[in-house]
């Protein structure tokens, strides 16, 4: 067990920390801090795994488990109180099963998955930092929660669009090794 992957595990933990303070507790201010700290754990978690070479098979496996797991709850929950969103939860869901169906198709065809890259961290940020100013301010104006779930969505496109390209590239070639 390795730091990077305690840190996973926990933000897997605070999951159901952060449906109770929301959904339960209506208790905003303590459930926007606990995805600020599972944000941040986010961050400890794959600078320690690199700068200290503890990339381990299950922290490939747990990290974006423990990302989508918590994007995914706190997406939901958040457009439960904010129907008004719900395009939000489409675009991330059609893009996170394509992502997971080229995964599979990778894990198949025995080639390494592909690392996250730039342009999926500034997509992931951009939805943390949406979700937290939603959680936090659950008295927005419905135009500014539209605005902020739309450069959400206009970014998870841009990635998945991006994403795409690389994933071509790599079946062109033949395997994930040369990405």
């Amino acid at each position: 067990m390795s730091i990077p992957n305690l840190l996973s595990i926990i933000r897997i933990l605070l999951v159901p920390v952060f449906v109770y303070l929301y959904n339960f507790q209506n208790s905003y201010l303590l459930a926007a801090l606990v995805i600020l700290l599972s944000g941040l754990t986010d961050v400890a978690d794959g600078y320690i795994a690199r700068h200290f070479n503890m990339i381990t098979k299950l922290g490939i496996v747990l990290d974006p488990v423990a990302d989508k797991l918590t994007q995914a709850v706190v997406l939901v929950c958040v457009v439960i109180r904010n129907p008004e969103i719900l395009f939000l939860v489409i675009v991330f869901f059609i893009k996170e099963i394509c992502m997971l169906s080229g995964g599979a198709y990778f894990m198949a065809k025995k080639w390494d998955p592909v690392p996250a890259k730039w342009f999926g961290k500034l997509s992931t940020f951009v939805f943390y930092e949406v979700m937290f100013f939603m959680i936090l301010f659950p008295n927005m104006v419905p135009t500014v929660k539209m605005i902020l779930a739309g450069i959400s969505a206009v970014m998870l496109v841009i990635a998945f669009i991006l994403y795409i390209r690389v994933f071509v590239r790599i079946v062109r070639k033949g395997n994930s090794d040369t990405i």
